[in-house]
């Protein structure tokens, strides 16, 4: 809408965007401003005002992101107080009887985890390190943990409370004990809690160790829905993502010992680190993940260099796809129909063939060729 002049419109886009989305998210908005601003040389002034008018409307109307950060920079404070506090101090004595009762086996005809097992190291991994977690009898006993013991305590949480951060409880123990089951290990014991990498970093670092785990992974993935997707964590009937029939419930060994491992983990941690650079999500991983080589490379020639060859002569198609490119680390947009729809319609769609900016942008555009 800047390159053109629909300026009303512009600014009327920026205000819902300052509304309904995340910092990441107006992080990106400026990224993109600032790259209109070295590609429309004759519009700079106009697109200046537009980054002064976004930094200025976002102290304004989007203060549950400023209060968000100050959570986290909170957090972050008490967290560096604590490092100088004296050891006594940041040594509590663990009730023992709480971190049994997390870790207690699933008793009946499965063999019993082992109690504090430890999974093989992963998170951070070592350097030759390219096999996943294992966590035993974890995925077998999945459903049967979700319907005994998971069901009740989600029905307590309330589906919503366990998306919505605004409705989401402090007390996340439930969550923690549900995960405890799952895995046969404490929360606190799982190699994840000793990490203070993002939680988005390793979510990469399982899809890249899951790759090199062996020829079929290499090359074809895991499968659609067995590694990293919406679709992957709706099946798993935990209602994150909407219902799913109890019946179908399914989840797979790759997903349940990657990527749903680090989303679970996130969302029993409190409110400041369930941001979107810890959440396990990404066009990238999904598309890798499930996909494999063969995905990569579809996706690379059939969509990026498509898109790219079209925006090569046309600046407000590239910033576009610059924004899209930004995005796709951070959620999966394809089974959203929601940015990528637009981006594909303003793409394929001629919005610089009757605005005249220059006698050479029209001539080389493609609809006039």
């Amino acid at each position: 809408f800047l390159f053109v002049r629909r300026y009303a419109f512009a600014y009327l886009s920026m205000v819902i965007c300052l509304l309904c989305t995340s910092n990441l998210t107006v992080f990106i908005l400026l990224s993109c401003i600032f790259l209109a601003f070295i590609l429309f040389g004759s519009q700079r002034k106009q697109v200046f005002f537009a980054g002064l008018l976004c930094v200025g409307l976002y102290l304004f109307i989007s203060p549950s992101n400023i209060k968000y950060v100050e959570r986290v920079l909170a957090k972050v404070k008490v967290q560096s107080n604590n490092k100088d506090a004296a050891p006594l101090a940041q040594a509590p004595v663990k009730d023992t009887s709480v971190q049994d009762s997390l870790i207690t086996a699933v008793t009946g005809k499965h063999k019993p985890m082992v109690k504090n097992e430890a999974p093989q190291e992963k998170m951070p991994p070592p350097s030759n390190a390219t096999q996943p977690y294992v966590f035993g009898d974890g995925p077998f006993l999945y459903k049967e943990i979700l319907r005994d013991f998971a069901g009740p305590i989600l029905a307590n949480l309330g589906t919503t409370s366990l998306y919505y951060n605004e409705h989401i409880p402090e007390d996340t123990m439930a969550l923690r004990r549900v995960m405890a089951k799952w895995y046969g290990v404490a929360y606190d014991s799982l190699p994840l809690a000793l990490s203070p990498r993002p939680g988005k970093l390793l979510y990469f670092k399982n899809t890249r160790n899951f790759l090199r785990s062996g020829t079929v992974p290499f090359l074809l993935g895991a499968g659609p829905g067995n590694f990293s997707s919406k679709m992957a964590l709706k099946m798993t009937g935990f209602k994150l993502q909407g219902t799913y029939p109890e019946r179908f419930t399914y989840i797979s060994r790759p997903y349940f010992e990657n990527t749903f491992f680090v989303h679970m983990f996130f969302w029993a941690k409190s409110i400041p680190d369930r941001s979107i650079i810890n959440y396990p999500g990404s066009v990238y991983g999904q598309v890798a993940g499930e996909y494999g080589l063969a995905g990569i490379l579809l996706f690379t020639v059939f969509y990026f260099i498509y898109f790219f060859k079209k925006s090569w002569q046309q600046p407000q198609k590239f910033v576009l796809l610059a924004a899209l490119l930004l995005l796709f680390v951070f959620d999966y947009w394809f089974e959203l129909l929601t940015l990528t729809l637009f981006f594909e319609l303003f793409m394929l769609t001629d919005v610089a063939g009757k605005t005249g900016i220059s006698d050479k942008t029209e001539k080389n555009h493609p609809i006039n060729q």
